[in-house]
């Protein structure tokens, strides 16, 4: 059977759709209209379709494509990744390998104290883990300031992680106690959840 092909004006057509009708998000429908080079059935280039279209810039486009790509890699390993640009902007200061625990630290937090993350509590969850660029003169070098780390929130995002991590090793004993070929792709899953979280401390 041949796949029938979306012609692009249409599928663009589809995507400006969910945009407007919030179905999925922003970033997911320009990462495709980008990739694909959609934009070609308006403009000659995606900066002048965002900006005719959309009446945002390019780089703005850019931030919310990589805020998609970041909500796609981190959901694999927290059950809620932040979707908000400004609150990703935040985490994506810190190592890629810590950004999971910090996402999962403020999480945690919020929950406990029954309200809404904020840009500012990624902004501090992700602090201790964010090297200072301060340019200094060669003819006079500076001792570099130690950025104190907050040991509490270190302590919180550890346990997490430990609890996090007990979970998916009794869910994949569940999964080998069934003895259910069919499970064998859920147990994989585990599998690899656990060494990415152990390897967010290593």
């Amino acid at each position: 059977m041949v796949k029938k092909l979306i012609k692009p004006g249409i599928k663009l057509a589809r995507l400006e759709s969910d945009i407007e009708s919030g179905i999925g998000t922003v970033g997911r429908a320009l990462t495709v209209i980008q990739s694909e080079q959609l934009y070609k059935s308006t403009n000659k280039t995606f900066e002048a379709y965002c900006k005719e279209r959309w009446g945002f810039g390019r780089d703005y486009a850019y931030k919310l494509i990589k805020t998609e790509a970041f909500v796609e890699r981190v959901s694999t390993m927290v059950d809620k990744p932040p979707t908000r640009e400004r609150h990703v902007r935040e985490v994506l200061k810190a190592p890629e390998k810590k950004q999971a625990a910090i996402v999962a630290a403020v999480q945690q937090q919020c929950e406990e104290e029954k309200r809404e993350p904020t840009a500012k509590d990624y902004r501090a969850a992700a602090k201790p883990f964010v090297k200072e660029t301060n340019d200094q003169p060669k003819s006079t070098p500076v001792e570099p300031e130690s950025t104190p780390v907050d040991w509490k929130l270190v302590r919180k995002m550890a346990v997490h992680r430990a609890n996090q991590c007990m979970r998916d090793i009794d869910d994949l004993w569940n999964v080998r106690a069934s003895g259910n070929p069919a499970r064998h792709d859920e147990a994989i899953k585990c599998i690899q959840r656990v060494i990415v979280l152990l390897g967010d401390w290593s």
